[in-house]
């Protein structure tokens, strides 16, 4: 009786063997995904505080135009090594919530997902300085070039320092060494600001020389920077 049961159980829910089993797996194919795509997906993952940091920036350059307050330069200058931070630690979001094996296993390998952010939150600092610096110059009548470059040098250098330190063991072992990196540029903005006119003819005549190239010269470095970062990201998961 028992054979029999089993004999009818396997009639009943009997399978055919598959056919053509083996060249059906071998034509599935993963849907292709576009860069944009690729990079509209990775916009939802990147904080919501980083965006709100941007909009911050437009807002205070408005305010400061509308008010004519001399010091909005300043201020914003102040502010971009903070946002340059926002970069450098979206390079360890991954290993910080412990999904850095998920996302090397996955479609998109870790390096991916992290050139992706990184390009992400750079197209948000490259946007706030486009709106930001044209805004501040006509309303104090500046230079839109040298308030850009005011602006851009110190998230520059913070990107520079913030990405070494983020590779190397201290880096690793202090979770927010950044922001301590950021605190200190900023500081140093501030005191540049209210002691450079004691030698302002000098320095005038040196940053309309050379303030182009020193802040492409930093830009191409904090390319570099980001480079080896990304190509050492999985050893440092």
């Amino acid at each position: 009786m028992k054979n029999d049961m089993k004999q009818l159980l396997n009639d009943a829910f009997y399978a055919p063997e598959p056919n053509e089993k083996q060249n059906f797996l071998k034509n599935i194919r993963p849907r292709e995904v576009s860069v944009l795509e690729m990079l509209l997906q990775q916009f939802s993952y990147i904080r919501v505080t980083v965006w709100l940091y941007a909009l911050l920036l437009i807002v205070i350059a408005v305010l400061g135009s509308v008010y004519r307050v001399e010091q909005t330069t300043l201020v914003i200058t102040m502010m971009m090594p903070f946002a340059a931070v926002a970069s450098v630690l979206e390079t360890r979001r991954s290993k910080k919530y412990g999904m850095s094996e998920l996302e090397m296993a996955t479609r998109f390998s870790l390096r991916s997902v992290v050139i992706a952010r990184l390009l992400i939150v750079g197209l948000a600092a490259i946007t706030v300085l486009c709106v930001v610096s044209p805004m501040i110059a006509t309303t104090f009548g500046e230079d839109v070039n040298v308030t850009a470059i005011h602006i851009v040098i110190p998230y520059c250098i913070t990107m520079i320092i913030g990405l070494q330190l983020e590779r190397s063991p201290l880096g690793r072992a202090t979770e927010y060494g950044s922001i301590m990196v950021a605190f200190v540029i900023s500081f140093l903005a501030l005191v540049f600001y209210f002691y450079h006119p004691v030698f302002m003819s000098g320095y005038t005549e040196i940053f309309e020389k050379w303030g182009v190239f020193v802040a492409l010269l930093l830009m191409v470095i904090t390319a570099m920077e980001q480079w080896k970062t990304v190509n050492n990201v999985e050893e440092f998961a």
